[in-house]
């Protein structure tokens, strides 16, 4: 399905008419501290500029009315576009810095850099698999927060600079920080870059550590949790009848003795959220840079108590469209509406402070390779997809023999867009560095990972085969095609696929990583994108990245995941 840009109630218009009553009382005993939240990133730093030209205005209201300004980041920084992946995140961190974060939560793609250099996963016991994230908290000027990741004997995990929690003083006001990752961490990177750690449920991870920051004397407590949901509009923050009730991040909320934590910033869902659940207010701001959260805490001085939190709908940081329609992050490319009745105004410092990281990533992603595409490849996380097919495509004509290449609709991070291909744009299709992995499996065990994923809700994209899947007997049962006759389950086939299914990723080929060999020659990324001017021709005739509505390469019978009566 082809889904236009969903139109979300953002703007002032739609806020809500009215806000909870301030506290009758005395002038100045009442203290605002502002959270203002950010999440997925991505590596999209040209849009942390504008991102700081809000953070002005809002530091100056508080300032002048004596409060103060928190702000936090819900994980996924670095992995994603050329600015960030060449130095392994290095850039976030340095704006970060620059931007003046007070902590930031661990995500899931944090660890898809694994140790520091070209290989993403450890290769020899000396290779350390957290090391990108450890040289990046080393580096940075705010700390790194991962309550419920352990160490496999199921102590704190605290190399410098990370650690389950903190306490910071805003205003006058000391606020307690927490973060989490979500418990699907172990199947949305690599998972050998998680074999020093597990990952402990949401509720088991917070409920100790915030009581303890509360005996601590902690006024409020802030939880950055890269676990989200979704919500449809923002216009009352009490409506929960347009929100995904049973998503990580609600069930959470629903879950946590009353009156413990004040705000959750979520992440990871790519969506957006300016919800109060059981009393805890929620808020979550898209991705990319295109939007962050707010919410208001209210202090009570002289009771040192949280005596209500103002809720914003997310503020799009731009010109109020998504992110896939805007080009540039430049200084005269966004027209963001005013922000607190004052004049946005791009940040200089933080342009400046990335200047170096730009100009390398601008003369790599300009090069051309030979082709001109006229229509969008657009993608989704969630089905088939054109530009997904052009990956999957790609990939087995670029591996000699290949029968089959599988590939994750999730991997797909961006639309293709009608022109020239540049090495950038297919770079932000797929910016992940995981190598490719190749084996000879049976149809029927193939069609058994790719049912497995399917239950766990993987969306495999298929080259080379079609594929059906059904219901029997309470179980989800695939059956493998070509030229729409199916398959013996006995027979041999030369499958493609990426270093992170061949792993366990996302559960398709769990177990099975001794049948596959890795090809360490160099990232997926770039054997496909090597493969583009060979397929030039290919590529515009369809026979590359060919999508059919009417002709699917897989059948579902239902939506992801599937569960089988």
């Amino acid at each position: 399905m082809r889904r236009g840009l969903l139109l979300l109630c953002l703007t002032a218009a739609c806020a809500p008419t009215s806000r909870p009553a301030e506290p009758t009382a005395s002038p100045g005993s009442f203290t605002t501290i502002s959270v203002v939240a950010t999440t997925d990133l991505h590596g999209r730093v040209e849009a942390l500029s504008w991102l700081s030209g809000h953070l002005q205005i809002l530091r100056e209201l508080r300032r002048a009315d004596r409060g103060g300004v928190l702000l936090v980041d819900a994980g996924d920084m670095w992995q994603g576009t050329l600015e960030s992946n060449l130095s392994e995140g290095q850039a976030v961190v340095r704006a970060y810095n620059t931007l003046g974060y007070d902590a930031v939560a661990i995500g899931n793609h944090e660890f898809d850099f694994g140790p520091v250099g070209p290989s993403t996963v450890p290769r020899t016991d000396a290779d350390n698999p957290t090391g990108v994230i450890e040289a990046r908290a080393r580096e940075a000027r705010f700390p790194f927060l991962a309550a419920n990741l352990r160490t496999r004997d199921g102590r704190a995990w605290t190399p410098p600079n990370i650690r389950p929690s903190t306490v910071v003083t805003v205003a006058g006001v000391e606020i307690g920080l927490i973060g989490v990752t979500t418990t699907t961490t172990p199947g949305a990177t690599d998972p050998r870059n998680l074999v020093r750690l597990q990952v402990r449920p949401l509720l088991e991870a917070i409920v100790p550590e915030a009581e303890r920051l509360r005996q601590q004397g902690a006024t409020a407590i802030v939880v950055l949790a890269h676990a989200g949901g979704r919500c449809h509009t923002f216009v009352d923050p009490d409506d929960l009848g347009n929100c995904t009730a049973q998503s990580e991040v609600f069930q959470l909320a629903r879950a946590l003795p009353p009156g413990l934590v004040d705000v959750i910033a979520a992440g990871h869902s790519h969506q957006a959220i300016a919800h109060r659940v059981n009393g805890v207010v929620i808020v979550q701001a898209f991705n990319e840079g295109r939007a962050f959260s707010r919410a208001d805490l209210i202090v009570d001085t002289r009771s040192g108590r949280v005596r209500t939190v103002h809720i914003s709908p997310p503020q799009l940081v731009c010109n109020g469209r998504t992110s896939q329609d805007i080009d540039s992050w430049a200084a005269d490319a966004c027209r963001p509406a005013p922000y607190e009745s004052r004049t946005v105004r791009y940040d200089d410092r933080v342009a400046t402070a990335l200047r170096a990281d730009i100009a390398r990533a601008q003369a790599r992603r300009e090069q051309l390779l030979g082709v001109t595409v006229t229509t969008r490849y657009w993608h989704s996380s969630r089905e088939e997809s054109p530009a997904s097919n052009l990956v999957v495509d790609l990939l087995r004509a670029a591996t000699p023999g290949a029968d089959v290449a599988v590939y994750n609709a999730s991997g797909t991070r961006a639309d293709l867009r009608p022109g020239p291909v540049t090495y950038g744009d297919m770079y932000e299709l797929v910016p992940f560095d995981s190598v490719t992995a190749t084996a000879s499996l049976t149809a029927g065990t193939l069609a058994d990972a790719l049912a497995r994923g399917l239950g766990r809700g993987t969306a495999p994209m298929l080259s080379g085969l079609e594929a059906t899947a059904r219901c029997e007997a309470g179980t989800v049962r695939v059956v493998l095609l070509r030229e729409g006759r199916p398959m013996p389950p006995e027979t041999r086939l030369s499958v493609v696929t990426t270093e992170f299914l061949a792993s366990g990723g996302a559960g398709v080929f769990e177990q099975m990583q001794d049948a596959f060999t890795l090809q360490l020659d160099r990232p997926m990324r770039e054997v496909i994108i090597g493969a583009v001017p060979r397929e030039a021709a290919r590529i515009v005739s369809g026979l590359v990245g060919g999508y059919d509505t009417a002709r699917p390469r897989l059948r579902l019978p239902g939506p992801l995941p599937l569960r089988c009566p």
